[in-house]
């Protein structure tokens, strides 16, 4: 099949679907991104990724560009999301001047609930509920699956909110797509609002054990991707984090092993916050750690040289990492998360 994908940012779907043997066209503006792409190289960490796509574009089966007519007539699958249906529009001008004319009747699908990239809006189902969302779920589906770790369990307590490129940004434009046709999606509305609050939880808990005033020594911060095994910074709660301590005052000294590069990019303005190369460098002068993702490195530190290293005995963690009885058999006091 010829698929075409409005937004290079979805080259994980992109590169899926070219191993699957489709030939795709990835579209963007990002000029810079694009001829990144072409030339076998990847704007993000992921495990594999890199191979993956070098290996489809040799084979033909992958392609990107900025060229809008292009990709729009090789797709017969046409995936489009809402955001980049703005741009897409402004480019192209009338969705139905540009599709008449054409030969052939195709089946065109969006990831907006649109036909084709530009088609009429759909109904949504005319859904008034979420359940009533024809999602691809067969009814009896497990409701969670771990897939090479995408797919965590965090037991009765909730993390410090999730993150990531595609999970919250789809969230959103459900919402807004139901909205759009007098559909409220009550339980969206109230996951996006629960992951709003878990993202101070943290920053909560870091004030009632270290006080409203935080302008002293640093703190060390582990992780800063969205998510392990990738260097996507796109929605990630450390991020969220670090411009909360900013604005008590809180230096922060930030280690990730793939994430510190983009995450300087987004918070080049951020005072106070310094990247570390290494996790222990991090620790070096700090009243506290706080962990962010759970990265395989940070899941059995060496709690003794972490004592050894911090001026305060404190670890936060926003992932439930660790069983707070081994840990405070360290000396360490470790606040973790029962729900509140």
């Amino acid at each position: 099949m010829k698929v075409t994908i409005v937004d290079a940012g979805c080259l994980v779907t992109g590169a899926c679907l070219s191993e699957m043997g489709n030939h795709v066209v990835c579209l963007d503006v990002d000029e810079r991104k694009i001829r990144v792409l072409n030339d076998g190289g990847i704007p993000i960490h992921e495990p594999g990724l890199q191979e993956l796509v070098q290996r489809n574009i040799a084979d033909g089966h992958l392609q990107f560009t900025t060229n809008v007519e292009r990709a729009v007539e090789h797709g017969t699958l046409q995936l489009c999301g809402p955001r980049s249906m703005c741009w897409l529009q402004r480019a192209v001008g009338s969705p139905d001047d540009r599709l008449q004319g054409r030969d052939r009747q195709e089946h065109r699908a969006s990831r907006s609930g649109r036909q084709g990239p530009f088609g009429r809006r759909r109904r949504v189902a005319r859904a008034r509920r979420i359940d009533r969302l024809r999602l691809g779920v067969q009814p009896g589906a497990p409701k969670g699956r771990r897939s090479g770790g995408r797919v965590h369990t965090y037991g009765p307590c909730p993390p410090c909110g999730y993150g990531g490129s595609c999970f919250p940004k789809d969230v959103k434009a459900l919402i807004r797509t139901a909205s759009g046709v007098g559909t409220s999606l009550q339980l969206l509305g109230a996951i996006e609002s629960v992951n709003e609050e878990r993202e101070q939880v943290l920053a909560t808990k870091i004030v009632q054990h270290m006080g409203e005033h935080l302008e002293g020594p640093p703190v060390a911060l582990w992780a800063l991707a969205s998510r392990p095994e990738t260097s996507d910074t796109r929605e990630a709660p450390s991020l969220a984090l670090i411009a909360e301590l900013a604005r008590r005052g809180t230096r922060v000294q930030a280690y990730d092993w793939a994430a510190c590069a983009e995450a300087a990019r987004v918070t080049a303005d951020t005072p106070g916050l310094s990247f570390a190369s290494s996790a222990e460098g991090s620790l070096a002068g700090a009243d506290a750690l706080i962990v962010m993702t759970e990265w395989k490195e940070f899941r059995t530190p060496d709690f003794s040289a972490i004592m050894a290293t911090l001026k305060a005995p404190l670890i936060f963690n926003g992932r439930n990492l660790y069983d707070p009885e081994p840990v405070a058999s360290f000396g360490l006091e470790y606040p973790a998360d029962r729900g509140g």
